[in-house]
């Protein structure tokens, strides 16, 4: 998982723009709210929330996950922004409620989806029909991609939120869905969302 020096990419935007953050001034708390004042807008993710665990928290669980298009597009839901916070995090979490960390993990265990990161695949495959083919006769997730970005009567991601029903019974197998989604599925997510299920098994297997 990366660290607070690599910017994410907003998993849920094709272009990651307004996530981009120069390399010679990271984000900050007063950094944001100084240029918000000048009507530039800035993103919430990364080093701006470092050694700020309790405020990033706050901010996310007002996210309703069930509701994408109000979700905030400058705001870091889907994964922790630094691993510091998340080791912050893991450290004490049996501090917290069982129902706070189930609603953290549902941001970062997605439900049904069709992610920009899905347009780029499509896009890259109708350059490559023979290949497009080949996948389409093995992978469901290649059979519904076309639909799925220009019908958009279904969803490329399954999503993998249903784990959530295995807990608190039987984590270990919560654990291995999401590891076998994760491997299936990793060269068809944003960095971040991987990142996300990366983290929600770290959770998982810490708080149990």
């Amino acid at each position: 998982m990366p660290s607070a020096e690599p910017a994410h990419e907003n998993p849920d935007s094709g272009a990651p723009e307004i996530l981009a953050v120069p390399d010679d001034e990271p984000p900050t708390i007063r950094s944001v709210k100084k240029r918000a004042k000048q009507g530039r807008r800035e993103p919430r993710a990364l080093g701006y929330w470092e050694n700020h665990l309790e405020e990033w928290l706050t901010e996310v669980l007002k996210v309703d996950p069930d509701f994408k298009k109000k979700q905030p597009d400058d705001l870091q839901i889907w994964s922790f922004p630094t691993r510091s916070l998340r080791e912050e995090y893991i450290t004490h979490i049996h501090q917290r409620s069982e129902a706070d960390v189930r609603s953290l993990l549902r941001h970062f265990l997605f439900d049904a989806s069709t992610f920009m990161k899905d347009e780029d695949v499509l896009y890259w495959m109708l350059k490559q029909p023979d290949l497009y083919n080949e996948l389409r006769s093995k992978y469901e997730y290649f059979r519904r991609l076309d639909r799925a970005v220009i019908g958009r009567k279904i969803h490329a991601q399954y999503g993998i939120r249903w784990a959530l029903d295995l807990l608190p019974d039987s984590p270990l197998e919560a654990i291995a869905v999401i590891k076998s989604y994760l491997r299936i599925h990793d060269e068809m997510l944003a960095e971040g969302r991987a990142d996300g299920l990366e983290d929600a098994i770290e959770i998982i297997d810490t708080s149990t």
